[in-house]
């Protein structure tokens, strides 16, 4: 009983995810040959040096550090910690050329953070003289100004501060300042596009004294946030010099990460140039060798996404791959009696792990690598349903938050924001579906109180759009345009042929973004009435402008999905099952990211389970098995197979797995899994499923087996929590009539293993 108690409380009883600040007495400090406004990464990165003395028994010693973009620490010549692209990427503050830019947003934000990091240096020092070094790269703060895909903050620079407590009280502090040294280290250039450039001739460089720096702008915060490690280390499956000289190397395995070469041997000036293959290649990274004894080179301040690479080098290059993304730890498994399933849900994983770097998850790993709210919000749920991804979505969601325009409310199509992101409603209805699903997946009710003011604000937006007849539709344009820019207004996204009225995408997630609102002020004990009408207003105008008598539809390319998650009226259900039927019949899906994400779960709930599964399980195109029959381990961007090959944004449908499949359902009311629903919708072609996710109480299990008419269950339910569990009656009656009460019989069970 005490145990469960402990549980139940946990949420309240978790540490404050960020702290204030910590460095006082540092400033921040810069190289001399970089100018305040950065914009330039073909320059040296710069590498500072503090010699400080220890003198006496150390009870402790921490360094608060944050280099931006990002940074190495070590002491006395050894790297600290193992952690890469450190700090996160934030919005680090303002940036006047940001309104020049491509996708120009306002810059009255509701905040800007610099994040630091904090390491434990007690073991590492020595006594006596001590010295720290620290390598700053360019990363997200300074980027190539002539690059349409970003804007840069400044150049690079450094802030921190190392307190030292003697066993007998005494304390000492080194801070940042300009009696630090610094020179220009052997990275001649470096980018978060990659094209890096070391010279490993130049390593002793003399040293002058850093200059000040002005401060980015954000707030200092020390946040909890899962770091990039090198998780994994891959041997190629082959070596191969081509008649041009050049060497192809495979892995087998599209990898996110980069290229280690080690122990090669060359003469002084001799060099090896590393070029990426994914879809595309990528910018080269060339290493030149100081031509003493065995030489080892890994890119610092860069990851790409590969299967092989080409290798320019003076002898046969001795390479592994470094898979590298954030720390987040798998937790949960699926398997099924169908294994199309089963690789489905792997490609969807190594996709997703693939698109998680410094603090976001990305579009692609490669080609754009920015953190699109769209493609969050649509993955979400598949993530939190395969993850523990508690701090990472935490942080990123406060990204989100932070990028919204005070005065309109509007909330842009990337946070922190880069102006090569497009989007639309869709995209910024990331602030309400984001905190929805990590309340759902964590019970934490102060996501929702965190968020829920920003919800309001982006609903006061999407409103501003508002036509005669009720429907949404966004217009925004450029500053001085006259006309709508499409990059404001996309509505769903990559369908194999037409994307569905824009309109009508618009209307359906104001509404979403309303209902959540109203769901999660009611749930904080503060009901808003106005909320409340809003939403089922928005609801009533989409059923009225968008449904067409004549045809029993709400539309092509996925209309009618939109419709049956916002819940169609009773009088005309039917007809739009029929025409959501009719459209599928080919066995193939025909919408965007967006629909696709509800597309299997709706056809389950709605009686068309079979053909959920024969849309899962295509090969022919357009399908996630066409993508496999071409090679594909991870999701690809657009079903044609154009642009990018690692984008996880189709994988949001995976929810049918978890939630409809294996029917483990969280309860609004009592989230976190302290109360949930076991309702699986059987699919007579699928003999077998088995899902585990591990919750704050445990491990929960559910393990769905038939013979083609009778359902057996086995439910694990773990300490402190109860469930609620739908058996069917039979194959048929679940899987043709989900809707229909009579098809279940229902189980309250507690703790423990349960079989039906």
């Amino acid at each position: 009983m005490r145990k469960a108690i402990i549980l139940l409380l946990l949420p309240l009883l978790l540490p404050v995810y960020s702290r204030a600040q910590n460095l006082d007495g540092a400033g921040w400090i810069g190289a001399p040959w970089f100018d305040e406004k950065g914009g330039d990464t073909s320059l040296p990165a710069p590498e500072f040096r503090k010699e400080f003395h220890v003198r006496g028994k150390v009870r402790e010693a921490r360094i608060s550090i944050s280099g931006l973009g990002y940074f190495v620490l070590s002491l006395n010549g050894k790297r600290v910690g193992d952690d890469l692209y450190s700090p996160a990427f934030t919005d680090y503050g303002p940036r006047p050329s940001l309104r020049k830019s491509k996708i120009p947003v306002p810059g009255t934000v509701r905040g800007h953070r610099v994040l630091y990091v904090t390491y434990n240096l007690k073991k590492e020092l020595k006594k006596g003289k001590n010295a720290i070094g620290v390598l700053l790269g360019n990363g997200f703060y300074n980027t190539d100004a002539s690059d349409p895909k970003t804007c840069p903050y400044g150049s690079p620079r450094l802030i921190c501060r190392l307190e030292i407590t003697y066993r007998d009280g005494r304390k000492e502090t080194v801070v940042s300042d300009s009696t630090w040294y610094v020179r220009e280290s052997a990275l001649l250039k470096n980018g978060i596009y990659g094209g890096d450039v070391y010279d490993a001739r130049k390593d002793n460089g003399p040293w002058e004294r850093a200059v000040p720096r002005k401060a980015p702008g954000g707030l200092l915060e020390e946040v909890n946030y899962p770091p990039d490690k090198v998780v994994e280390r891959i041997s190629p499956i082959y070596v191969e010099k081509r008649k041009d000289g050049l060497w192809t190397v495979d892995f087998g395995r599209t990898v996110t990460g980069r290229i280690s070469v080690e122990g090669m041997k060359g003469k002084p000036g001799d060099s090896l140039e590393v070029r990426y293959v994914s879809e595309t290649l990528q910018k080269p990274d060339l290493y030149i060798f100081k031509g003493r004894g065995k030489e080892s080179y890994a890119p610092e301040f860069h990851w790409n996404v590969f299967t092989g690479c080409i290798i320019r080098s003076p002898g046969r290059p001795s390479v592994m791959a470094e898979e590298i993304h954030s720390d987040v730890k798998p937790n949960a498994a699926f398997s099924s009696s169908e294994p199309m399933l089963e690789r489905i849900e792997r490609a969807y994983r190594r996709t997703q792990l693939h698109n998680m770097h410094s603090g976001f998850s990305s579009d692609c790993p490669h080609r754009e690598k920015l953190p699109y709210t769209g493609d969050g919000q649509v993955a979400v749920a598949a993530a939190l349903g395969n993850f523990d991804a508690e701090d990472f979505y935490r942080k990123w969601i406060t990204d989100i938050r932070l990028s919204q325009d005070t005065l309109s409310g509007y909330i842009p199509n990337g946070a922190p924001y880069e102006p090569y992101c497009g989007g639309g409603p869709a995209w910024g209805a990331a602030i309400a579906i984001m905190p929805w699903e990590f309340y759902l997946r964590y019970g934490d009710l102060r996501i929702l109180r965190e968020n829920l003011p920003a919800m309001k604000d982006y609903l006061r937006y999407l409103l501003s759009w508002q036509r005669e007849d009720g429907a949404i539709c966004s217009e925004r344009g450029r500053p001085g345009d006259s006309k709508p820019y499409k990059w404001y207004n996309l509505g769903d996204w990559c369908a194999p042929g037409d994307n569905p009225d824009p309109a009508l995408v618009h209307t359906f997630y104001t509404w979403y973004v309303a209902d959540i609102a109203s769901r999660s002020a009611r749930l904080l004990g503060t009901p808003d009435p106005y909320l409340e009408e809003k939403a089922g207003e928005l609801s009533r105008s989409f059923h009225s402008v968008f449904y067409n008598p004549a045809t029993g539809s709400y539309g092509p390319s996925g209309s009618n999905v939109f419709a049956l998650v916002m819940g169609v009226p009773e009088d005309h259900l039917e007809k739009v099952r029929e025409a959501l039927r009719a459209e599928c019949a080919d066995g193939h899906l025909h919408s965007g990211i967006y629909a696709t994400r509800f597309l299997p779960e709706v056809l389950s709930e709605n009686g068309m389970g079979e053909l959920a599964f024969r849309i899962m399980t295509a090969t022919d195109f357009p399908s996630i098995g066409h993508w496999f029959s071409q090679g594909a381990d991870t999701l690809w961007e657009q079903w044609d197979g154009m642009n990018s090959h690692d984008h996880p944004m189709f994988g949001g449908c995976l929810t049918w797995f978890y939630r409809v499949l294996a029917g483990v359902r969280t309860d609004p009311s009592a989230p976190g899994y302290r109360h949930f629903t076991i309702r699986p919708v059987p699919v007579p072609e699928l003999r077998e499923v088995r899902y585990e996710t591990d919750s704050r109480f445990g491990k929960i299990v559910s393990e769905v087996s038939h013979d083609g008419s009778t359902v057996s269950l086995r439910v694990t339910v773990p300490d402190g929590c109860s469930a609620a569990v739908y058996h069917p009656v039979s194959v048929e009656a679940a899987s043709l009539r989900p809707y229909d009460p009579a098809s279940w019989t229902v189980h309250s069970v507690g703790p423990g293993v349960h079989e039906f």
